[in-house]
């Protein structure tokens, strides 16, 4: 499966509350060990794009002086260097990452002891790897 390094990024915190979270039902130890090997898999894309990001900010950052005596110095990426971070950042999260070994991961449909356990935002970060039982 081939996906930009965005939607994986983006999907890290919705996969993360939804690792988090104690599923009921037949099929739970399935459900966690799904997400939990997700997590797993694309775990480096994220680590790497990280550390690509962090080399464009170490690139483009430029030191400002504080202005009040007792301020610290901070670091910014000064306005004729931002258009340029900009689309390098762009550039590194429209790039394709081939992701293999990752699970469907089925959520029981929604009762009134079991509600979905998954908000609206979350399930559409989430919709290459997540569907809901009794959904197409």
């Amino acid at each position: 499966m081939k996906l930009t390094r965005k939607t994986v990024v983006n999907a890290q915190g919705p996969l993360g509350r939804l690792g988090a979270e104690k599923f009921k039902g037949a099929n739970a130890g399935k459900i966690t060990y799904n997400i939990a090997r997700n997590i797993g898999v694309t775990a480096p894309i994220v680590e790497a794009y990280s550390k690509a990001q962090n080399a464009l900010i170490e690139k483009y950052r430029r030191k400002k002086k504080a202005v009040k005596e007792g301020e610290e110095d901070v670091w910014v990426i000064p306005d004729e260097n931002q258009r340029a971070f900009q689309e390098e950042s762009e550039a590194l999260l429209a790039e394709e990452e081939e992701i293999n070994n990752v699970f469907l991961v089925t959520l029981p449909a929604p009762t009134e002891e079991n509600p979905l356990q998954i908000n609206g935002l979350d399930r559409y970060l989430l919709d290459w790897m997540i569907k809901v039982e009794g959904e197409e």
